[in-house]
């Protein structure tokens, strides 16, 4: 195949890829929504600009070009949301150290997200809501049975616990946010989610690669 085609091809596809990512996140920052459908129609529009550049020329390498940038761009669209609300998160609790400490609920998420690496160490399944708001430090972001068990802990603690809690993420906010965002965002590749990467990905190989036409 011409390696100019399957560059302009594959430029083609980065800018709808770029284009589709950055709708995604945005949509999933402003509205807390992370959309899984959103990536299968990201898979036909890569698609869609892979094989409009390459024409008569498509076929496996384009097909596979379409599904790299496919997969690209759902990541990017993930970290560009992580990131956005790692900085929402850092200045909530910025805005919490002039208060003298972090808020129940913040140390709470904490104590949700400790239970998750201990499940995570064990090799407990997680099973993570579906289409849940990403917000870093809401707790309703965790399952219900690791939401329950998180209240618990927290009631059980004595007051010198709970402070010596505090008093280990007060003067660290950026550290706490990181935590709970890296907790709340990143493990949570739900069901859904892996469906519609997987649905995304056949869509960009099959159009990208001109199999559905004559």
């Amino acid at each position: 195949m011409n390696i100019g085609v399957l560059l302009r091809a594959g430029v083609a596809g980065l800018i709808a890829g770029l284009i589709c990512s950055a709708i995604w996140a945005a949509i999933g920052y402003y509205t807390g929504y992370r959309i899984s459908i959103f990536i299968l129609g990201m898979g036909v529009l890569v698609g869609l600009a892979v094989v409009k550049v390459a024409r008569h020329d498509a076929g496996m390498q384009t097909g596979f070009l379409a599904v790299m940038i496919v997969l690209s761009s759902v990541i990017a669209g993930k970290s560009a949301m992580a990131y956005m609300l790692l900085q929402n998160a850092v200045e909530e609790a910025a805005h919490e150290q002039w208060d003298g400490a972090p808020s129940d609920g913040s140390m709470i998420s904490i104590v949700a997200a400790y239970i998750v690496d201990e499940y995570m160490e064990t090799g407990q399944e997680i099973v993570w809501p579906e289409d849940v708001g990403t917000d870093g430090t809401s707790l309703d972001v965790y399952p219900l049975d690791i939401q329950t068990e998180a209240l618990a802990r927290w009631k059980a603690m004595s007051d010198e616990q709970r402070q010596a809690l505090r008093e280990e993420w007060t003067f660290s906010p950026d550290m706490l946010s990181a935590h709970l965002v890296f907790h709340n965002f990143y493990p949570k590749f739900a069901t859904m989610e892996w469906v519609f990467v997987a649905l995304g990905a056949v869509a960009a190989f099959k159009i990208g690669g001109g199999l559905g036409s004559d």
